[in-house]
């Protein structure tokens, strides 16, 4: 596999637990269309973002999905609880450079991905891999006209060019959108899952989110089946399954 390393997906959760939660500062939560999107209105006022700006969604049912993050916050607002707040803030915030930036980041995953690193054995998780890694990859390969080439182990495999050039085609209508919400959304997904090929079929539409976070915890799952997840391992977990379900909101309601 390449020497890529994947942005850690933990990091903007850490600092916001080490951070003192703002106390909640007001009761109502609507939304209100303007010109260039919806607002999120505080007791009328709209909401921030991080960085100062109004916090303005680029449609009405994405602006309800992130109302109603900020009506479930109790005394302290914790946005760690509001995966589709934080995202939509991040990416709303950044410079133009970042798409670029993102969508280097899932090519480079595409360039080693997950799917492509078989187990040596035991033969009841190269079954495990095959059930839930075949489809995606015949997905890409019927698809997108992108083989991919599959390996036993962890040694490195070099992906054809041609493969590499079909995926950044496919990423091209992400980081071109109106907004950066749907590139930084698959951005996400594919650091969770660990795996571009999935993230992309996901946002395609052509997997459902449970399958494609199934899919990326095959190897998670023959362990835990054998060994038992602990509390704290689980807590982690069940934290990144909703961060990516945010992500994967995100980047399904990609334009046309």
């Amino acid at each position: 596999m390449s020497d890529y390393q994947p942005p850690d997906p933990y990091a903007l959760t850490r600092r916001e637990q080490a951070r003192v939660l703002p106390k909640r500062f007001y009761q109502h939560v609507t939304t209100k269309a303007q010109a260039g999107g919806h607002v999120i209105l505080l007791d009328g006022k709209p909401a921030k973002r991080t960085d100062g700006a109004v916090l303005v969604l680029p449609d009405a049912d994405l602006a309800a999905l992130v109302a109603e993050e900020w009506a479930a916050q109790g005394v302290h607002i914790d946005l760690v609880t509001m995966p589709l707040t934080t995202l939509a803030m991040r990416a709303l915030a950044a410079l133009p450079a970042q798409r670029q930036q993102w969508h280097d980041e899932i090519l480079a995953y595409a360039a080693s991905d997950l799917l492509c690193y078989r187990a040596e054995h035991p033969a009841a998780l190269q079954a495990l891999q095959a059930r839930h890694w075949d489809g995606p990859l015949a997905w890409a390969r019927d698809a997108l006209d992108a083989p991919f080439v599959v390996t036993l182990g962890i040694s490195a495999v070099n992906q054809p060019a041609a493969t590499l050039e079909r995926v950044q085609q496919r990423l091209c209508p992400y980081k071109d959108a109106p907004t950066p919400l749907h590139i930084a959304g698959l951005n996400a997904m594919t650091a969770l899952l660990g795996s571009a090929l999935l993230a992309l079929m996901c946002a395609e539409g052509a997997l459902s989110p449970d399958d494609a976070w199934s899919a990326a915890h095959v190897d998670e799952d023959y362990q835990s089946a054998q060994w038992g997840l602990d509390a704290e391992a689980q807590q982690r977990r069940s934290a990144r399954a909703r961060d990516f379900a945010a992500a994967a909101t995100v980047a399904r309601r990609r334009e046309a």
